[in-house]
This record gives C-alpha cells, sequence and structure tokens, in this order.
C-alpha cells in the first residue's frame, strides 16, 4: 500500500508545481531584486541599472542526442535559448558564464572543438563569455547563464495581460517538434528543412522585440515559447489572474506540418505541446494590432492573431472551433514526467 501511495504521488507531482513550490519558498523582499523566480529571468537592481539573468541547460539524450546534433548545432542553441529568454524580457545580452560536465573518453578534442564553436556563436550575438566551469561526467551537460540589459523603460513581464487584449504569436509553433520527429527517424530530412533548422538552431526574435519595444509603450504579458505554446500561455494567464480564447482559424500552420501529418488533431496538438520552437507569445491591446503587424513585417518575422485575454480569473484556455469549443488541457514538455 505505501508503494502504490508514492508512486501516485510522484505521477501526480511535476515541472509546473515545482516551479510554485520554488517560487513560494524563495520569496523575497529586497530592493535590489526588482523580479526574481516566476518569469523568463531575473531582474537585478545594481547601482541604478537593471541586470537581466537567465541560465539554461542541456543534457544529452535529453535536449539533444550527439546522432543527429553537431558540435555548432549545440553552441548555437544553447545560446539561442538563453538570448529568447533574455528577448522575451525585452533586454540585451551582454556577458554569459558557461558550465559544462563532459565524459573523459575524447574529451580534449570536444572542448576545443565546442570553444571555438561557441566563441563564434556569442560573437555572432554581440555577447562576451566571462567565466565558466568544467567537470567530467558520465553524460554531456551543458549550462549558460546570461545577463543581460535594459537601458529603457520597464522589462517586459507575465502578470502584464489585461482582458480584452488580442494573443500574438511569432513564427509556427509546432515546426521544432516536427524537426525533432524527424531527425530520430532519420528519413527526408530534406522535405523538412524548415523544420529541422528550428529544432537545431532556433532564431532569436531579437530585431523584432527591439523595434516592438521602440513602437509600442503600453505592452501585455510576455513569453517565449520553451515548453509549449499552452503551456507557456498559461503562465502569462496565471501570472495576470485572467483565462484566454484561441481560435482555431488564427492558429498558424506551417507548410511541413501539412505535408507530414495527414490528421488535423496531429498537427494541433504538436503545435500546443510540442515545445522548443522559441517563438514568443504576447498580449497587448487591440489598438496596436496594426502596429504590431507592420513591424513584423518590416523585420520579417510571420506572426499571427492566435486569440485574446478574458476576464476569467481561472486561468483556463478554451480553444473555439466553427463548430463547438473545447477546454484544453494545459500540458506541456515537463522533466519532471
Amino acid at each position: 500500500m505505501k508503494s502504490k501511495s508514492k508512486n501516485k504521488s510522484n505521477s501526480e507531482f511535476s515541472e509546473l508545481k515545482f516551479l510554485d513550490i520554488i517560487e513560494k519558498k524563495f520569496k523575497y523582499k529586497d530592493k535590489d531584486l526588482i523580479i526574481g523566480i516566476g518569469d523568463d529571468a531575473a531582474v537585478l537592481k545594481f547601482k541604478n541599472e537593471n541586470i537581466i539573468a537567465t541560465t539554461d541547460m542541456m543534457v544529452e539524450n535529453v535536449h539533444f542526442n550527439l546522432k543527429y546534433f553537431s558540435i555548432m548545432d549545440l553552441a548555437y542553441k544553447l545560446v539561442a535559448v538563453n538570448v529568447s529568454d533574455l528577448i522575451a524580457m525585452g533586454a540585451d545580452p551582454k556577458f554569459a558564464l558557461i558550465s559544462i560536465a563532459v565524459p573523459r573518453k575524447n574529451c580534449k578534442e570536444f572542448l576545443l572543438k565546442f570553444s571555438n564553436a561557441i566563441r563564434s556563436v556569442l560573437k555572432r550575438f554581440f555577447i562576451l563569455l566571462v567565466g565558466g566551469d568544467t567537470v567530467s561526467s558520465e553524460k554531456l551537460v551543458l549550462n549558460l547563464t546570461l545577463l543581460g540589459e535594459k537601458s529603457k523603460g520597464k522589462p517586459l513581464l507575465r502578470p502584464n495581460a489585461k482582458a480584452g487584449d488580442l494573443i500574438f504569436c511569432t513564427g509556427y509553433p509546432g515546426l521544432s517538434g516536427l524537426g525533432l520527429k524527424v531527425l530520430k527517424s532519420s528519413k527526408e530530412k530534406d522535405k523538412y528543412i524548415n523544420s529541422v533548422k528550428r529544432h537545431l538552431r532556433p532564431e532569436p526574435r531579437i530585431e523584432f522585440v527591439r523595434d516592438f519595444v521602440k513602437g509600442i509603450k503600453q505592452i501585455g504579458g510576455v513569453i517565449d515559447i520553451s515548453d509549449g505554446l499552452v503551456i507557456d500561455l498559461y503562465r502569462i494567464l496565471k501570472a495576470s489572474n485572467k483565462g484566454a480564447e484561441l481560435y482555431e482559424s488564427g492558429i498558424p500552420i506551417h507548410p511541413e506540418l501539412r505535408k507530414y501529418f495527414k490528421s488535423k488533431t496531429k498537427i494541433f496538438d504538436l503545435i500546443f505541446y510540442g515545445g522548443e520552437d522559441f517563438e514568443l507569445i504576447f498580449t497587448i491591446n487591440k489598438k496596436f494590432k496594426e502596429k504590431v503587424i507592420k513591424i513584423a513585417k518590416r523585420v520579417k518575422v510571420p506572426i499571427s492573431i492566435i486569440g485574446r485575454v478574458t476576464k476569467s480569473k481561472a486561468p483556463g484556455i478554451i480553444l473555439k472551433t466553427e463548430t463547438t469549443d473545447i477546454k484544453l488541457k494545459i500540458k506541456g514538455f515537463d522533466h519532471l514526467k
């Protein structure tokens, strides 16, 4: 009986619940801590300036497989996913610290190649590497911490969504998830070039965010899609104490998803729950609709209006189709399940 109870307890535990516990357990009142745990990055006050800090880890056979990730792919994705967190806060990345746990076998060859790759990628994003650590391990583990700055205005935050706001999404959610499927099967990669590229080397929406922040002063909730469209939108809604309606007709579907799947259900399942897209979801007053579309067009970023924020204090998400309303299950990629 005890064994069954323990297993049930573990099955009900999730990454989302663990993060809730951590957020409550490490809640501080400090004049130099502007935003702590609970957003894409922390905001720290240092000599009247805000430092934006984030960190992300990649573990072999969890986030990547060396069968289809090159060393350059690893370096690019490690940096890109961290940059994506910072730009979701409206910040520019400046400094990096990297920690590497590497198997002893062939470690010299790997570390020399990886250091060249990471140098190249950091240079592309104008980031300076200022420190880190290296240890031995049974599996390859990479961790990057990025420090950035928000030079003007307040950071973009999750709790800013307002009832009636439009919900925008950049790019094509689900594309990275399809890329992973194709890479795992090792078949027809040349037919799904965009999907494979989005998974191996996601492109943070830097230029869009910079123009967005300059051009629009009243920005609602913002987040980047790491664990899946639904669960990451839910994080905005929960922080803002709001609900949402999504419009099936407004959800962007990339041609490669239509080509791969015959089932519309499978397409939407990957779009809503696939994760690792590192696109942006944000909410904004409808009066800025045309301005947002114009900015996206100027920087050549695909953008879609996928729904609106509702008054509901329960942070649920309803998908409105032509025939019915569907309450979406709040789930996504979960490291603890």
